[in-house]
């Protein structure tokens, strides 16, 4: 399968997961790596994604604050988001989902979970 018109961004602080996350999405989709919340924001103003995948605990601005600044900009509301955290508490889940994610994977994740995941939320 070749490559795909859908952008996705991956924002973590973690190169670890950075890298994890591109190697198993960008042989299907253009992914691009944020650092932090904020420069996640940034990239967004230059172009929009086709999904968000959204660590929680990261500098500058966590994920909390971030995907809260997404669902009240009109340009990047209705850009589908992943939370992608180690932390795997159903509280945290639960106000993930209450701030507008669709989905919440816990890290580690297999890969396979992830491209279907992924696909889900692109070619509904």
């Amino acid at each position: 399968m070749g490559k795909v018109s859908k952008t996705i961004y991956h924002a973590d602080d973690d190169t670890l997961y950075l890298d994890l996350v591109h190697g198993i999405l960008d042989p299907f989709h253009f992914v691009l790596t944020c650092y932090s919340g904020k420069h996640l924001l940034e990239q967004l103003e230059c172009m929009l994604a086709d999904l968000i995948i959204l660590d929680v605990e990261m500098p500058e601005m966590d994920g909390w604050e971030t995907i809260k600044r997404l669902k009240a900009n009109t340009a990047t509301k209705n850009i589908p988001v992943i939370i992608f955290s180690g932390n795997n508490n159903f509280e945290d889940i639960k106000k993930g989902l209450s701030l507008g994610a669709v989905d919440y994977i816990t890290k580690p994740c297999q890969p396979d979970d992830l491209i279907d995941k992924v696909n889900s939320l692109l070619y509904v």
